[in-house]
């Protein structure tokens, strides 16, 4: 399976414990059903979910506080 970085922003979105929805703008009408398709891979596996999790706390500057 091909990952695409939309893709793999959206589940782990969804991953984030306590978050059930991700709304996502766009101009583009059909993005709504590429998104869903990328979300039909389901949550992501937890060791990619932590290694996201690590690369952001390592590089992510401290006024950065969204994923901390």
């Amino acid at each position: 399976m091909i990952m695409f970085p939309i893709g793999i922003a959206l589940r782990f979105t969804l991953s984030v414990e306590g978050v059930a929805t991700a709304i996502v703008g766009t101009t583009k009408p059909e993005r709504w059903h590429q998104n869903a398709e990328l979300l039909a891979a389901g949550l992501l596996d937890p060791k990619q979910f932590e290694a996201i999790r690590t690369r952001w706390k390592a590089i992510a500057k401290p006024h950065w506080i969204g994923q901390g």
